[in-house]
């Protein structure tokens, strides 16, 4: 019998926050995404706030 090396697992690498999603409280509708920066996220949190007064939604800020 032929000894075999174990299969080794590879690394998953980290993916960097790349931007800011703003989604429905249940997650089932997507209003925007902006960019991963100071900015973007004010920009972010003004845009749920417009939202869930438009839709009268809950809208929350993801990082993704």
């Amino acid at each position: 019998m032929k000894k075999t090396k174990p299969k080794t697992k590879t690394k998953k690498t980290r993916k960097s926050l790349s931007y800011y999603l703003v989604l429905s409280k249940d997650k089932r509708t997507n209003f925007g995404a902006f960019p991963a920066t100071k900015e973007g996220y004010k920009n972010a949190r003004e845009w749920a706030i417009k939202m869930k007064k438009e839709t009268g939604q809950d809208c929350v800020v993801k990082k993704h």
